[in-house]
């Protein structure tokens, strides 16, 4: 299993990749809506990490989602 991390914060999202965790630093709605489905199609992904701002541009995707499927765990960071 592996985690993906999503978010506007250029800092969490590099802090985050010297863990380990892969992901995406996106500006727009268009850019994570698509890199969020992009994610989910993968079979290996535990833990798909959100940031705050992103959550809230997806938040009606984002928590059908959570409804239709236990894998990945979705989680969401605050940025700063």
């Amino acid at each position: 299993m592996k985690a993906k991390i999503l978010s506007q914060d250029r800092d969490l999202v590099l802090g985050l990749r010297l863990g380990g965790i892969t992901g995406k630093l996106v500006n727009n709605y268009k850019e994570a809506n698509k890199y969020f489905d992009i994610f989910l199609k993968e079979e290996d992904l535990g833990v798909l990490i959100l940031g705050d701002s992103i959550y809230k541009k997806l938040k009606y995707k984002v928590d059908e989602e959570r409804k239709k499927r236990s894998k990945p765990l979705i989680v969401v960071l605050e940025e700063k």
